[in-house]
């Protein structure tokens, strides 16, 4: 079984199809968003974790941008001066096909924040942080992430067996998601 310690090897792949995604309730600090919002703000989650830019700063310049999928849990959402921070933790795992059979190649769990803007067309996504690996992903957390979010009893660096069962959980959704991609049973 994985553990907490994926967080601190991320050996990741990234992309995303909309079927990949798993957009858990908000646990906190909803900032005032009505339901086309939310609705708004998933979609562009969606489309972000999607972009080539994304995956391959989250993977690497080698990353296989139609074969890694990713599943998420929402964690929170604040508004900080015209930004919106969006709080996630993420599975990502990349696969191939050999002998008509998937299999896993690379993956990780990990933290992500995203930044909103708000447009004429809705909410966007502006950016991404995500910790360093190693002794600086520590200090990292702290910058990136709100204490209502490090503090969750439900945040996979904070609880070892609810970490296991999300990983578990969210990396099934991303074998289910290859299996549909790649048209197999």
């Amino acid at each position: 079984m994985r553990t907490l310690s994926l967080f601190f090897q991320w050996f990741i792949g990234v992309p995303l199809l909309n079927s990949a995604l798993m957009l858990g309730g908000c646990d906190s600090r909803d900032p005032g968003l009505n339901s086309h919002s939310s609705f708004n703000i998933e979609q562009a989650t969606a489309q972000y974790m999607e972009n080539s830019h994304f995956i391959k700063d989250i993977v690497g310049v080698d990353a296989l941008v139609n074969r890694t999928f990713c599943a998420y849990q929402v964690y929170g959402m604040e508004a900080k001066k015209q930004d919106i921070h969006q709080y996630l933790w993420v599975v990502c795992h990349e696969y191939d096909v050999e002998d008509n059979q998937l299999f896993q190649k690379r993956g990780g769990s990990f933290p992500v924040a995203l930044i909103l803007n708000k447009n004429s067309q809705g909410y966007r996504i502006v950016n991404h942080k995500i910790p360093r690996q190693g002794k600086e992903g520590t200090s990292d957390l702290k910058s990136i992430f709100p204490d209502f979010i490090l503090e969750n009893s439900s945040f996979p660096l904070n609880n070892s067996a609810y970490s296991e069962y999300l990983i578990t959980r969210l990396g099934n959704d991303t074998q289910q998601a290859a299996k549909a991609y790649l048209k197999m049973e």
